[in-house]
Parts: structure tokens; C-alpha cells; sequence
């Protein structure tokens, strides 16, 4: 979205709420002490319910009409990556919603706030307001608030790596989305659930629900979801050791991102990650770092996110172009190893975040300690990887730590870990990856 149409809509829904007796304050000190006030307000309502949950009926029309307008203004909030005017407008339009009883408004700002709670994280407070979403949604008996419902909350459940709760949910919201003719939730729906499988390690799911998902956006000729269709699309191409293929959608991609006008930091993220990607397997260094520093500065820019799980993209292509600069100048290295170092720590707080980080996280860390001559410190990293990718059923990224752990060590240690690490690349078809275990595991 163009940044004057931002501004545009943002001076718009405070005009409305300013003449519906609910103004968003001014300045920053002011919003930052509202904020405080509004959480306030949310404690006493989970304290003492019966006395301010539901008590305004009378002005259920108004409240409701104030904490739609707070909704938008949160969505405006993230797309420009505004991180407390964000939470200041759930919590409030919480606060409104609650006040006015249950409705579908409620059902979604219950939804959101498992979202913001998620991300601090206070866990248990995410799960208690999934709950009350789901009941609230149903409460009500309104599909489309139920669909928003079983949608965001599985952002969520993905992140904390419950992928039963977030694969059923996900399937419901694309099935109740189907029933209403409402494509773009049905399509939001089969993007979370390919980031399910990917995670996973289910490859072969992956290309069936990207292929729906580009047609049907291509159908409706909307080139976001086109151009995230595509994205993922190469990215799966390359763990599937398909480079062209991989160039082929980049390619198609570039096209759509100069059709579209609604691109902002996260949007651009994926873009440049495959790009760096691509150069990388290419052997096209210097493209691939130029793509890399790019989508660093991007990610720099943004709180974790779902999307910033790139930033393991960026750590692969420097800690890659790092390990193969030996006959580089010092201060090159040096320079991609300083870079290598903040896309580990950046890594690092996606994943206290995002539990489903810590295996990329702990990998990347431990390609770090190799290179930087801390082999014991490396082998620590990539056995909590193995451990963390087995609690979290991650078979891909099991197959990564074993890979790691295999390619250095020596004697039995070494065949072993590159066994595993083959038959679990054979097993979930992801041939770039099993390609260099074999060829690995021919070495001395």
C-alpha cells in the first residue's frame, strides 16, 4: 500500500473515532500512557467480568462502530511496521467490543490479541484468548468471523509448533471460506497451511496447495498472492534441487512486483531471500550477498514475524559465502563474517519468539562456532537442533543437524549422522540436500 494512502486511510478512522468519543491520542508520550490504561482495563476485565464485560448495551451500535474503526487502524499499524500504536489498537478495541457483549467484532479482537499476546510471548495468555475466540465465534454463529477466527489463531498455534491444532483449524477456515465465496481468506488459509507442511517437511503437500493457490490468485488477477505463490513456490524448488525452476519463478515473480503497488518491507523479504538464494546455488557470489544485504536491511526493519524466518536464508548465504572465502582479502571475510554473526543473532530472536525457530537457529549458530574456531561450541549448536527439531517433529530440519554434525566429524560418528542425514533427504524427497550428504559421505 502506497504510503499516502496509509496516511490517507490512518487520518480517516481517527476523525471517525474523535467523533465517536473514543480519540487516539496525539503523541507518542500520550499513546504510551493510554496503552498502559487500556491494559489496565483488560486486567480488571478478565478479573471481574460480570462487572464490565457485556454492561453497555445501550451503546453496543456505537462501541461496535469505534472498535471496527481500532481494527483497521491495527491492521494500518502492521503494515507499517508500528509495533505499540498496533497493540494500543487491539487492546482498545478489545476493551470496546467486551463492553458492548459478544459479536463477531469480539470474536476477532479475541483472535488478534492471541496473535499480540503470542508475540511478547506470555503463551498462556495466547491460549486463553484462542480459547475465547473460538467460543466467542461460536457463540455468536457467524462463519465469516468463525473463518478469521480459525485463521489467525493457527498463526499462533504454527508458531508454538502445534501442527495438528493449526493443520485442522486452518483446513475448517479454508472450508468455511469455500462455502461463503470468500477466495482470499481460502487463500490466506492455504498459505498458513503450506507454511504447516513446509515446516514439516512435507514437501510433496506443499506443491499441490502453492499450485491452488496461484491459480485461484491469478483467477481473481491479485498479484499479492500471486507473487507469495510464486515466492514459495521457488523456494520449495530449490530444497527439491530444481534451480532453473527456482530462477523460472523468481523470474515470474520480478514481473508481478513491478505490476503491484501495495508493497511493503515484509512483502519484499521472501523476494529477496530467494534471490540470494538463486545467486547462491548459481555460484553467482557477489549477486548472491548484494540479494542478501538487501533482505538483512529489510529484516532489520521489521519485529519478528512468520515472514522474518528468512532471516535463516540470510544466515545460510553468508555463513556459506563466509566458509568458501579462504582466498578472499581479510577484511572481506571479516565483513561477511560480522554479517554471518547478526543473522544468527537475528535468528536467535525470532526464535524466542517463535519456538519453531530454534532448529534454524541453533544450525546457523553452529556453522557460526565452526567457523569462527569453536568446533566444541558448534557441536553443542547442532545437537540442540537435532534435539529441538525431534520435540518439535521437524524431520527436514532434523536432517539439516545430522548433516552438520556428520560433515564434521570423523570415524564411525561421521557415517552415521550422514546416514541418517541421507535417509531422511531421500524420505521427504529433498534432493539439494541429499545430493551433498552423499557426496559428503564419500569423502574421508
Amino acid at each position: 500500500m502506497k504510503l499516502r494512502h496509509l496516511a490517507e486511510g490512518r487520518a480517516h478512522l481517527e476523525r471517525a473515532l474523535a467523533l465517536l468519543g473514543w480519540p487516539v491520542p496525539a503523541t507518542r508520550g500520550r499513546l504510551v500512557a493510554s496503552l498502559l490504561e487500556q491494559v489496565l482495563r483488560q486486567v480488571l476485565h478478565r478479573v471481574w467480568p460480570v462487572r464490565f464485560v457485556g454492561r453497555t448495551r445501550e451503546a453496543r451500535a456505537t462501541l461496535l462502530e469505534a472498535a471496527r474503526a481500532y481494527e483497521r487502524l491495527g491492521e494500518l499499524s502492521i503494515i507499517a511496521n508500528e509495533h505499540i500504536p498496533f497493540v494500543y489498537s487491539i487492546v482498545h478495541g478489545l476493551n470496546l467490543a467486551e463492553t458492548a457483549g459478544p459479536s463477531p467484532e469480539l470474536a476477532r479482537f479475541y483472535a488478534s490479541m492471541s496473535v499480540a499476546a503470542g508475540l511478547i510471548p506470555l503463551h498462556p495468555l495466547a491460549e486463553m484468548y484462542s480459547r475465547q475466540a473460538w467460543e466467542t465465534a461460536q457463540r455468536v454463529n457467524d462463519l465469516p468471523a468463525l473463518a478469521w477466527v480459525l485463521a489467525v489463531t493457527s498463526v499462533y498455534r504454527l508458531g508454538v509448533g502445534q501442527w495438528t491444532k493449526a493443520q485442522d483449524a486452518l483446513g475448517q477456515a479454508a472450508e468455511i471460506a469455500d462455502r461463503l465465496g470468500d477466495r482470499r481468506r481460502w487463500e490466506e488459509s492455504l498459505v498458513m497451511l503450506e507454511l504447516v507442511h513446509s515446516t514439516r517437511g512435507e514437501f510433496a503437500r506443499c506443491v499441490e496447495l502453492l499450485a491452488d493457490l496461484y491459480a485461484s490468485a491469478r483467477h481473481r488477477n491479485d498479484v499479492q498472492f500471486q507473487r507469495t505463490g510464486l515466492i514459495e513456490q521457488g523456494m520449495l524448488a530449490l530444497v527439491l534441487g530444481r534451480v532453473d525452476e527456482a530462477a523460472a519463478f523468481l523470474k515470474a515473480a520480478a514481473a508481478v512486483l513491478t505490476e503491484d503497488e501495495t508493497l511493503d518491507r515484509a512483502d519484499q523479504i521472501p523476494y529477496y531471500g530467494l534471490l540470494a538464494l538463486v545467486h547462491l546455488r548459481r555460484g553467482e557470489e557477489w549477486l548472491a550477498r548484494q540479494a542478501a544485504e538487501t533482505a538483512a536491511q529489510l529484516i532489520a526493519q521489521t519485529r519478528p514475524t512468520l515472514v522474518t524466518r528468512n532471516a535463516s536464508v540470510v544466515a545460510e548465504v553468508y555463513l556459506t559465502l563466509w566458509e568458501a572465502s579462504h582466498d578472499r582479502p581479510p577484511a572481506e571475510r571479516a565483513a561477511v563474517a560480522q554479517a554471518a554473526r547478526q543473522a544468527c543473532k537475528t535468528l536467535h530472536d525470532f526464535a524466542r519468539v517463535f519456538p519453531i525457530g530454534q532448529p534454524r537457529a541453533w544450525l546457523w549458530h553452529g556453522l557460526y562456532e565452526w567457523l569462527a574456531g569453536q568446533p566444541r561450541q558448534a557441536m553443542k549448536a547442532w545437537r540442540k537442533t537435532l534435539a529441538a527439531a525431534e520435540r518439535l517433529a521437524m524431520p527436514y530440519d532434523q536432517g539439516l543437524a545430522h548433516y552438520e554434525i556428520g560433515r564434521h566429524a570423523t570415524g564411525p560418528e561421521r557415517q552415521e549422522h550422514l546416514a541418517r542425514a541421507r535417509a531422511l533427504f531421500a524420505q521427504l524427497g529433498a534432493a539439494y540436500d541429499l545430493a551433498r550428504a552423499e557426496a559428503a559421505a564419500k569423502q574421508a
